[in-house]
C-alpha cells in the first residue's frame, strides 16, 4: 500500500509539444522497453561516506549505501531515458522518477578503499503503472557483496514539489 498518495501522482497524461501531438510517456516506457535486459554498469571506489560509522572499529561498506547507490544508479539509467526523449520532443514537464519500493541482501563485506561495481538491468515494466522495475548485483573483485530489486515510478516533480508544499503549509 502507498503511504504517501497524496504527494506521488503518476504521470498518465498525452502531451502536446511543437503542435504535434506527441506522447511522452509513451516514449519514454518504448525507449525503456527495448533497453530491457540490457546491463548498465558503474564502477567507484567505496570512501568514508559509504562506511558503517555506527559499528566501529569496522569500516565496510554499508547495506544502506549499497541501497542508497543502488537507488540513485537505477534514477540515472531512467533519467538517461526522459531526457534523451524530452530533448527529441522539445517537452518542457519536468519528469524524473521516485523510488517505490526496494529488496535488498547484503551477503558480503568489503573495506574502504576498495573497488565496487554495480550491474543494473531493466526486468519489468508496466507503463500502466508508471513503474520500472530492475535488478542489481554489486560486487568487487572477491565476488557478489549484495542483490537487490528496486521500483520506481516516473512523475512530474512540479506536480510532487506543488503537493509537497501543500502538505508543509498544512502541517504549520
Amino acid at each position: 500500500m502507498n503511504m504517501y498518495p497524496s504527494i506521488c501522482k503518476i504521470l498518465k497524461r498525452t502531451y502536446t509539444t511543437n503542435g504535434n501531438n506527441n506522447n511522452v510517456r509513451q516514449q519514454i516506457f518504448n525507449t525503456l522497453e527495448k533497453q530491457k535486459g540490457n546491463v548498465f554498469t558503474r564502477e567507484f571506489i567505496v570512501d568514508e561516506t559509504k562506511s558503517t560509522t555506527f559499528v566501529k572499529p569496522i569500516d565496510i561498506y554499508s547495506t544502506p549505501a549499497m541501497i542508497w547507490d543502488m537507488e540513485w544508479f537505477t534514477r540515472d539509467i531512467i533519467l538517461d531515458t526522459i531526457n534523451d526523449v524530452v530533448v527529441a520532443t522539445d517537452y518542457e514537464e519536468n519528469l524524473d522518477s521516485v523510488g517505490t519500493n526496494v529488496v535488498f541482501k547484503h551477503t558480503a563485506a568489503t573495506p574502504i578503499g576498495e573497488t565496487v561495481f554495480i550491474e543494473t538491468k531493466i526486468i519489468h515494466i508496466d507503463e500502466a503503472k508508471s513503474k520500472i522495475e530492475t535488478e542489481t548485483i554489486i560486487s568487487d573483485s572477491l565476488g557478489i557483496l549484495g542483490k537487490g530489486k528496486h521500483e520506481r515510478s516516473i512523475v512530474d516533480m512540479n506536480m510532487i514539489n506543488q503537493r509537497i508544499q501543500d502538505r508543509k503549509d498544512k502541517l504549520k
